[in-house]
């Protein structure tokens, strides 16, 4: 029998004119095996010993072709602790094709996990089995390492659905998946959820990837799962159809306004989904203390308006933009009579707009309760303009006149008196009498 060592091996290898120089510790197998001599009386007869012969070399990595590999995985005579030598120091510069190819389970197990084995479509499912159905971070490591772009389709009919789904949902909730491989593979299934995805812990951001990809599909159910698990990615529904979310999440069981209301003021949301969300909502919208954009409020204000909101809206009128302006002006011109009979504040400049529109109601009794506003030249100008008597500057010029008794001559009668522009107001025979001075 061939006496195994080093150096003999060498001087064996130099008889036949093996490469010693380059592969000598690296792929010395596949160098052994070339010649049949030395595989009979060596890699036959005395397999381990070789084995451990060529592990004790050195401690390069050994890198011979994956079809020697898998025939000494397959060989009976190999123990498991040189097997498991082996693929301690294996690198294969090409990997094994098929993992079913070994025999051994446990073989198997150990070449994916060193990644020797191709991880292909097939291999992920066998080593999923081998792994009591659970992804484990060393198949999470290969596919995110993996070059070649997954596709289950291509398999489907090879394995029963119920492992494909398995290992579908198992996929799902891993976190550590690079988020396109993720979505990429998940999408290859060609599975979705429709009843309610209950799956939790997941990162948001896959989440809003898993909406946006169709996986978790614009269904009542999902979206009333989302909502109590991860409702900060709702939004991503109506990116992803958002006729189909409005129809869905407007029915009874699904509505939610504070939800609603989060969706209005998300930064991912564009103008045009806002808008149609607002319509959807069944109550009134408030838009004060909101982050809101600009058109988006105004459109609120148009469609949406919300009653509590008009005292604030009337006397901050000056400082929004111009949309927000004219929706706030209209509500103003349809509660006319609810800013007098409160004695709201009102914003000069929105005041003055009132006031010189037609459509206005009750223009005398509106002047007169925000008469304290006016300039002196204002005052007179819309004392012409809003038909007043002409007493109101008579008095002014000195006279005496008399004045009916009422809410509106009294309010605009005890401005002249606060402002000293008349000495005093006297009431006799149901009338006033008021004392005026020459200001005119």
């Amino acid at each position: 029998m061939f006496q195994l060592s080093e150096n003999n091996l060498k001087n064996a290898f130099m008889v036949y004119e093996l490469d010693i120089n380059k592969r000598f510790y690296s792929d010395n197998i596949s160098l052994l095996l070339s010649e049949e001599i030395l595989k009979v009386n060596i890699y036959e007869n005395q397999l381990n010993e070789y084995i451990n012969l060529y592990l004790s070399l050195s401690n390069e990595l050994l890198r011979e072709t994956p079809e020697i590999i898998v025939e000494l995985m397959n060989n009976p005579s190999l123990s498991s602790e040189n097997s498991s030598g082996v693929i301690d120091r294996l690198e294969l510069p090409k990997k094994i094709n098929e993992i079913n190819s070994v025999k051994d389970l446990s073989q198997r197990k150990m070449l994916f996990d060193s990644g020797n084995i191709l991880v292909s479509e097939e291999n992920i499912i066998e080593y999923f089995l081998l792994s009591e159905n659970q992804v484990n971070d060393s198949l999470v490591d290969k596919i995110n390492t993996n070059n070649i772009e997954l596709n289950f389709q291509t398999i489907k009919g090879r394995y029963a659905e119920e492992i494909l789904s398995s290992l579908y949902d198992n996929l799902v909730i891993k976190n550590s998946i690079d988020t396109h491989k993720y979505i990429s593979i998940l999408k290859s299934f060609e599975l979705v959820y429709k009843d309610g995805f209950n799956k939790e812990g997941i990162q948001i951001e896959k989440i809003k990837e898993l909406i946006l990809a169709g996986i978790i599909e614009v269904t009542m159910p999902n979206i009333v799962a989302i909502m109590k698990k991860y409702e900060e990615v709702v939004y991503a529904f109506v990116k992803r159809d958002m006729n189909t979310f409005i129809d869905v999440f407007g029915q009874e069981d699904c509505y939610n306004q504070s939800v609603l209301i989060k969706l209005i003021a998300n930064e991912n949301l564009t103008e045009k989904e806002k808008k149609g969300l607002i319509d959807t909502s069944k109550e009134n919208i408030s838009i004060l203390n909101s982050s809101y954009p600009k058109d988006i409020k105004a459109y609120i204000v148009q469609h949406k308006f919300k009653e509590s909101d008009l005292p604030e809206l009337i006397s901050s009128y000056a400082n929004v933009n111009t949309k927000l302006q004219q929706a706030i002006y209209d509500r103003a011109l349809e509660n006319i009579n609810i800013i007098i009979e409160n004695e709201y504040v009102v914003d000069k400049a929105l005041l003055v707009r009132l006031l010189l529109d037609e459509q206005t109601e009750n223009k005398k009794l509106l002047f007169a309760v925000n008469v304290e506003m006016m300039t002196f030249n204002e005052l007179l100008v819309f004392i012409k303009k809003l038909d007043f008597p002409i007493e109101f500057i008579n008095v002014l010029k000195g006279k005496r006149p008399k004045f009916e008794v009422n809410k509106i001559n009294k309010l605009i009668l005890d401005t002249y008196l606060d402002r000293n522009y008349i000495n005093r107001i006297h009431e006799e025979d149901g009338e006033y009498r008021v004392y005026g001075k020459r200001i005119l």
